[in-house]
This record gives structure tokens, C-alpha cells and sequence, in this order.
């Protein structure tokens, strides 16, 4: 259970990268077990049912940020 309550926050660590640029990208030689279980979550089957793309949740804070979030962007990208 615990996997799933945290999964949300570092499904969206990749908008560091996005947003801030390679300052904020993870060292992944430094965070080998959080990269392996990353992608472990990626390919669980509750995961898979609800996972982004970091761009689709990029593409919503911008549109948020504009002051028209668009919510179907999750919807048509399921």
C-alpha cells in the first residue's frame, strides 16, 4: 500500500527535468533502487491503469498555469 501512496509523488519527478532543465534531473547511478523500483511500479498493474507520461502532466500544468487547465488531457491520453 505504501508503494501506491508514494507512486503519485515520483510519477511526477520527472517534471523537475521538464521544468527546471538538467539541474534537477536524478543522478540514477546515485539512485539505482528508486530507478529499478521506478520502473518496476511502471510495468504493476495497478500503475499501469492510471500512468502519465511526464510531457501529458507538463502539458496540464501549462494549461493550468494559464488559467485553462484542460482535465481531459487525461482522459485522452488513457
Amino acid at each position: 500500500m505504501l508503494d501506491y501512496m508514494i507512486w503519485p509523488w515520483c510519477e511526477r519527478s520527472d517534471l523537475l527535468n521538464i521544468f527546471g532543465g538538467d539541474q534537477f534531473k536524478l543522478p540514477k547511478d546515485k539512485l539505482m533502487r528508486l530507478m529499478e523500483w521506478k520502473k518496476a511500479m511502471k510495468e504493476d498493474e495497478g500503475v499501469k491503469g492510471s500512468y502519465l507520461e511526464p510531457e501529458v502532466h507538463a502539458k496540464f500544468l501549462k494549461s493550468r498555469m494559464a488559467g485553462t487547465p484542460d482535465y481531459d488531457l487525461s482522459v485522452s491520453n488513457h
